[in-house]
This record gives structure tokens, C-alpha cells and sequence, in this order.
């Protein structure tokens, strides 16, 4: 394993990085952003219900920070406020190092990366007009997070093998209660204990068409509860 995480150029063209920690790249190797866009946005933020002015919006894992750049990017005329946890966040030489590599010219996606990279931790800020990002850095763990509040979850955490203890019922029971009634939750994996702990947690799931190199991915819906009389 290497003494330090290494950027690398995945299928697409854009940028990932493997992690030494946890021995596993951020993104899938077949492309960064095209899993990005797939999971997060077009699955996740564009799966939203039409109308919605307001979209609470949870992350778990806040990595190289793509999930937070293509949600500001891709918001259309919807107001976001963002809150993501990380608990081991990238050091500001390999954000740095990451942004050329991905734009290597000043464009305004490699400006709006570097701002979301510079917000304080710990703090809610207004990132952007109708963006407004809280980055903690916690453990998901050691959090408490508010109830039927997030309109959507994105769950983005290295893999079971990497991280076991993100991936259980418990982790997902505690994002169900945050979630409010017909909030969605979308995660790259569709691995059958990922699926058998989403639906012990009380979620519908959706088996969706996956990105490159995968067949499927996840899409889970926390139910109306009906009134009873």
C-alpha cells in the first residue's frame, strides 16, 4: 500500500484519488464523475418531488467533495442547504493537487470546488445564491442528526469491505428517523446485506441501472405512514 493517497485519471477523464487508509479509490475507477452524475443527480437530485422549493440534502461522506460541486452545478432554480460529514478529510495539498489535475485551466467549476474546500468546517455558510453547505467534520457515529428533516441522502462511504460498520441496520435506522416521509437515499452499492439492512431500517428499495462497471445501484424511499382513524 502506498505511504500516501495517490491521484488518479479514471475511464472519463476525470480525477479520483486512492485512499491509503482504506485502501480503495473515492470513485469507481470507470469514471468519477460519470458515477457522480448517475448515483447523486440523476438518481438522487433530480428524483426530488417536482415543486419542491427547499431540499434538505445530507451527505455521508464528503471525499473529494464531486457530490457537493455536481449538486450546486445541477440545483437548477431548487434552494439547497447541504450538510455533509467526513471524518477523515483530504488535506489541503491533495484538494489542491486534485483541482488542477481536474481543471486545469481557471474554470468556474475549479473556482467553485476550491470555495467548497475553503468553507469552514462546522459552520453553515452560504456557499452560493439558494447553496448554503454545513461540512462537519465527525465521525457519523458519534452524531446526532435532527428528525424528519433531510428531503435526500446520499451514501457515499467507502465500501462494506472497507468500512463494515457505516454499512449495518443501526447506521440506517439512524438516517431513516432523519429522513422525512417519502425522502429518498441513494448509494452506489446494491450488495444483498446492504439491501436486507435498508429494508430492516424500514425503506422501500428501488434496484436501479448501475454506472460503469456496476449493475446496479441502490434508490430507497422512507414510506408515508398512512393516518388511521
Amino acid at each position: 500500500m502506498p505511504d500516501m493517497d495517490e491521484l488518479i485519471v479514471t475511464s472519463d477523464g476525470s480525477m479520483s484519488i486512492r485512499s491509503r487508509r482504506f485502501g480503495e479509490t473515492y470513485h469507481s475507477h470507470h469514471g468519477a464523475i460519470t458515477e457522480s452524475m448517475l448515483v447523486f443527480i440523476e438518481n438522487g437530485l433530480k428524483a426530488v418531488p417536482a415543486g419542491l422549493s427547499e431540499c434538505f440534502i445530507f451527505e455521508m461522506g464528503f471525499g473529494t467533495g464531486f457530490n457537493t460541486l455536481l449538486s450546486c452545478l445541477y440545483k437548477d432554480n431548487l434552494k439547497i442547504v447541504y450538510e455533509t460529514v467526513e471524518k477523515y478529510p483530504l488535506d489541503s495539498a491533495m484538494w489542491e493537487s486534485f483541482a488542477r489535475s481536474q481543471w486545469p485551466e481557471k474554470t468556474p467549476e475549479r473556482f467553485l470546488f476550491e470555495e467548497i474546500h475553503r468553507a469552514p468546517w462546522n459552520q453553515m455558510i452560504q456557499l452560493s445564491e439558494g447553496f448554503s453547505i454545513c461540512k462537519q467534520k465527525a465521525d457519523l457515529l458519534e452524531i446526532s442528526l435532527p428528525a424528519s428533516h433531510y428531503h435526500l441522502v446520499f451514501f457515499d462511504a467507502f465500501s462494506m469491505d472497507a468500512q463494515p460498520e457505516l454499512w449495518n441496520e443501526k447506521v440506517f435506522s439512524q438516517l431513516f428517523t432523519s429522513m422525512r416521509p417519502g425522502g429518498i437515499l441513494v448509494t452506489y452499492s446494491s450488495r444483498g446485506e446492504v439491501k436486507r439492512n435498508l429494508r430492516a431500517a424500514g425503506f422501500m428499495l428501488e434496484r436501479l441501472a448501475g454506472p460503469p462497471g456496476k449493475r446496479h445501484m441502490l434508490r430507497a424511499t422512507k414510506p408515508f405512514i398512512k393516518e388511521t382513524i
